[in-house]
């Protein structure tokens, strides 16, 4: 008999947690401020209830176990960005202790357990993915406390005497660990337009994030002739636009790209900019193609400088490399997909997550539900609750037949 997920009661844990940091219809819980807080206690407080051993670790990760050697991690995270959405990261995490539950319930003497965890600042309030980091290895807990939030806080200090955390780090041991399976609203538009169920995540793309600085001469916008201007506001617009148009000329049917914030300085109608930053983020599934956007921006922005007599340089701020799902795991998700009859379509992720972090230590899969209207990062974000119950049982399927493998 297969697992039957109690979808009602995890709709309801999902809905009581969202209460936590509840802005309008969505959500605002930063890690370690005080929503978020008081979100980690309700959640270890609910594991416990679930019959789990829970603890909080060094750096914030919730974790619950059941009592079996050997464990599928699921789950995700809980952290939000401002002004976020309800069920970006918490589905993964609730369906993680759904799965528990009836684990418990229903069948005690599988082999293979499960440990749910909800991992600290996946959205990157101090830094991205941490949580993840530090249980998959790549950062210390050492260097992790002394990262810092956008008001200059270390971690260490807003950890300081909130007597959540204990002092040990929880790491994924492969020893014990078998797979990681994680559920997560698609944030974007393509299973909802098409009115496909479920996605099967086949990779998580790598994300770049380069900062682009132009520098020229502030003069007088009125009297300085166009072509005695250095103006550093012309090349970043240039730059963008050229670059733009380069991207889009390699043809890759998965790569985005984005100019998403800039400044100006000194930022006066009337004063031709003498400073730029533009800050450009782009994502694809192959490094190949991350490596041509990254050429094709110092190209862009070296010949927009020398057209509008600027200096410039370029600043790395981010670099995550592209992450495939296990094959196994994709094809135990579609299978999961097609008992239980349900349209599905593989496709890559174009955001980043938690999966892409614990997949180069153990084998990970993804499910994917749709997101109304393709909406999140957003309070507008929403799922219909027959999705997400569709999702959860989807992933509990999955589950099984992961256990019956090992």
């Amino acid at each position: 008999m297969a697992f039957q997920v109690n979808s009602d009661l995890a709709l309801a844990d999902l809905r009581e947690l969202a209460t936590f940091g509840a802005c309008g219809q969505g959500v605002e819980r930063r890690m370690w401020t005080p929503a978020d807080v008081q979100s980690r206690r309700w959640l270890q407080r609910k594991m416990a209830e679930a019959g789990l051993e829970a603890h909080i670790d060094a750096v914030g990760n919730v974790v619950g176990r059941t009592n079996h050697k050997r464990r599928v991690v699921i789950g995700s995270h809980t952290d939000t960005v401002p002004k976020g959405g309800w069920l970006d990261g918490a589905l993964g995490v609730i369906t993680g202790l759904a799965i528990a539950r009836a684990l418990q319930t229903q069948k005690p003497d599988l082999p293979i357990g499960v440990e749910v965890v909800s991992f600290a600042d996946e959205e990157g309030y101090f830094a991205p993915f941490l949580g993840s980091k530090v249980a998959a290895g790549f950062i210390t807990v050492k260097a992790a406390l002394t990262t810092k939030n956008s008001l200059g806080e270390t971690l260490a200090a807003c950890i300081q005497g909130s007597e959540l955390a204990t002092q040990n780090a929880w790491r994924i041991d492969p020893s014990h660990h078998v797979a990681f399976l994680e559920l997560h609203i698609e944030q974007g538009p393509v299973l909802d337009a098409h009115q496909i169920a479920l996605g099967v995540v086949t990779h998580i793309v790598g994300i770049r994030q380069d900062r682009v600085t132009f520098v020229g001469s502030a003069n007088h916008a009125g009297t300085t002739p166009m072509n005695m201007r250095a103006d550093a506001a012309a090349a970043l617009f240039d730059f963008a636009t050229e670059w733009r148009r380069q991207c889009a000329a390699m043809g890759s049917p998965t790569a985005v790209w984005n100019v998403g914030h800039a400044i100006l300085e000194p930022n006066a109608h009337n004063v031709v900019a003498s400073r730029a930053l533009g800050t450009c983020q782009y994502r694809d599934i192959e490094e190949e193609t991350l490596q041509r956007c990254g050429l094709l921006l110092r190209e862009s922005a070296e010949a927009a400088a020398r057209r509008n007599q600027c200096s410039w340089s370029i600043e790395r701020q981010l670099e995550i490399q592209p992450t495939p799902m296990s094959p196994g795991l994709v094809d135990i998700c579609e299978r999961a997909c097609r008992t239980l009859g349900h349209s599905f379509r593989r496709m890559p992720s174009g955001a980043g997550h938690d999966a892409m972090i614990i997949g180069r230590v153990i084998p990970a899969g993804m499910l994917f539900v749709p997101s109304k209207g393709g909406i999140s990062h957003s309070t507008d974000e929403d799922t219909p609750a027959e999705s997400l119950a569709r999702g959860m049982q989807a992933l509990a399927s999955a589950f099984e037949q992961v256990s019956r493998l090992q």
